[in-house]
């Protein structure tokens, strides 16, 4: 649609009409504005409902810069009440460039003045190395010596095991074997 005469509250209800009735499979231009392609596009988000997933259909409008960067104002919905206001949506997405060019060079430029510091950090060698050499030599040197005690006490402990001399019970048991064959064991009460 092309308007000869600019009258902004046609331009509105334009862009209020395409924001509230286009059905598209995915987006439209619909113009051009300061080097910007002006779009229309539809979106489906899914939602949930009595356990289902379903979709909704949502439109809003982008402005769209040569470097496919796109800019909204107020998510993507002019404002319906208003048309006057509706037709300055285009004007209030693209301006917002200024703004978010401003804020993202500052975050560059931030970024940048890190970077020197960050590569000294990550090249400056550790102070506490030589200790930290040290502390490692002494825990090998007493893990050795922790190993080596429990290696001796294991062997010592088999050593004693070996030479403990199991009797045999047999002999023990003698006495008792003759004084049962004579009969003249002591009464502990037999069980009939």
């Amino acid at each position: 649609m092309q308007f000869t005469v600019i009258n902004q509250v046609d331009v509105g209800r334009h862009f209020n009409d395409l924001y509230l009735h286009f059905k598209g499979p995915d987006e439209k231009r619909i113009g051009y504005l300061y080097g910007f392609e002006l779009f229309v596009r539809q979106q489906k988000i899914p939602y949930e409902s009595n356990g289902m997933f379903q979709y909704e259909s949502k439109n809003d409008l982008y402005a769209e810069s040569p470097s496919g960067i796109k800019y909204l104002w107020n998510h993507g919905i002019p404002n319906t009440d208003n048309p006057k206001l509706a037709a300055r949506y285009f004007l209030n997405a693209i301006d917002r460039v200024t703004s978010l060019r401003e804020k993202y060079t500052k975050e560059h430029d931030e970024k940048l003045r890190e970077i020197p510091v960050l590569k000294e950090m990550t090249q400056r060698t550790f102070d506490k190395e030589t200790e930290l050499a040290d502390f490692k030599a002494e825990l090998k040197r007493l893990e050795k010596q922790i190993s080596e005690k429990i290696t001796a006490k294991a062997e010592t402990t088999e050593t004693k095991e070996a030479t403990v001399v199991t009797l045999d019970h047999s002999e023990n048991l003698l006495p008792l074997r003759q004084m049962y064959m004579n009969q003249q064991l002591p009464d502990y009460g037999r069980l009939p």
